[in-house]
C-alpha cells in the first residue's frame, strides 16, 4: 500500500500540538523532527519552518499567530514552489527509523494549513486531513498570554479562521473534524473516528501523556485535559466585551461549531 498523507488543520493555541504528539506516538506514523537547537520547541517541527524558503512564513510576513490577516499570501499558488517543499519534507520523513516505503503515514502540522488545506489535498496523493476548532475565548486568552496579541485582533482572527475551517470541512475529501472540547473529553470516540479514517493508526490513543504542549501549566509531559475553564477565567468582563464586539458578526459560525456567546 502507498504511503498515506495526514494533515492537521487547526488554528494556534487551539490543541494541535497535543494531537500532533499523540499521533506520532504510533507505529506507523512518522512526523517531522524538531529543528536541530531547538528540540525544546514544539512550533520548530511545523512543515512550515522546514520549508521556509519555498512557502509563506506568518513570522516573516508580520503576521506571527495572526496569519488571517493575509490570507491572501497564504491561499495563493503563486507563493508556493511545491516541488521543493515536497522534496524537503519527503528528505525528512524518510530520515526516521519507522519511515518505510509503504503503509506510513507522513504527519505535517502548521496552523496555517487552514488557509491551504485545499492547496495540501492538491498537491499531495492519498492526503487526510484533521481539523479541529477550540472555543473562541479559550482561543484569544492564550493568544494575548503567550504572544501578546491584542484581544480583538484574536477574536477577529478566531472569526476568519472558523469560516475557513467551515469551508475545509465541506470541500476535503478524506477528513474528520471535531472540537478542542471533544479531544478533551470525548477521547474515545475521536480515537474510534479517527482509526475508522486511516486504519492504519490502529494504536492511536489520546491517554498517554504527551510533551511539547503550549498549555497554562507550561511545556512538561502531562496528560490531555481542557484548559477552558481556566484559561477563560482570566478574562476580565471588559475582555470579555472586547472578544464580543468581534464575535457578534460571526454568530453563525458560532452556532456551527456549536459554540455560544458568553457574557
Amino acid at each position: 500500500m502507498k504511503n498515506k498523507h495526514l494533515f492537521i488543520v487547526c488554528m494556534n493555541n487551539s490543541g494541535s500540538t497535543a494531537l500532533q504528539e499523540s499521533l506520532i506516538k504510533c507505529e506507523r506514523v512518522v512526523g517531522l523532527p524538531r529543528q536541530e537547537g531547538k528540540e525544546s520547541r514544539a512550533t520548530s517541527s511545523e512543515g512550515q519552518v522546514h520549508a521556509a524558503k519555498y512557502m509563506p512564513i506568518p513570522w516573516k510576513n508580520n503576521v506571527d499567530a495572526l496569519w488571517t490577516e493575509k490570507e491572501g499570501l497564504f491561499r495563493s499558488r503563486e507563493n508556493y514552489d511545491w516541488s521543493a517543499i515536497r522534496s524537503t519534507w519527503n528528505d525528512l520523513w524518510r530520515k526516521s527509523s519507522k519511515y518505510k516505503d509503504s503503509n506510513t503515514v507522513l504527519l505535517e502540522k502548521s496552523p496555517p494549513n487552514v488557509l491551504r488545506a485545499a492547496l495540501l489535498q492538491e498537491q499531495f496523493d492519498n492526503s487526510y486531513f484533521l481539523i479541529m476548532v477550540r472555543n473562541p475565548y479559550a482561543t484569544c486568552e492564550g493568544m494575548r498570554r503567550r504572544y501578546g496579541k491584542p484581544l480583538a485582533r484574536a477574536a477577529r482572527h478566531w472569526c476568519s479562521a472558523s469560516r475557513h475551517q467551515m469551508n475545509n470541512i465541506k470541500s476535503l475529501k478524506n477528513s474528520f473534524w471535531f472540537t478542542y472540547e471533544q479531544l478533551c473529553n470525548k477521547q474515545k470516540y475521536i480515537e474510534k473516528n479517527i482509526i475508522e479514517l486511516m486504519p492504519e493508526l490502529h494504536d492511536f490513543s489520546l491517554s498517554k501523556k504527551v510533551g511539547g504542549a503550549n498549555s497554562i501549566d507550561g511545556k512538561g509531559a502531562k496528560k490531555i485535559k481542557s484548559y477552558n475553564d481556566r484559561q477563560i477565567n482570566n478574562l476580565s468582563k471588559a475582555d470579555i466585551r472586547t472578544i464580543n464586539a468581534e464575535l457578534r458578526y460571526s454568530q453563525n459560525v458560532m452556532k456551527y461549531f456549536g459554540y455560544s456567546m458568553r457574557y
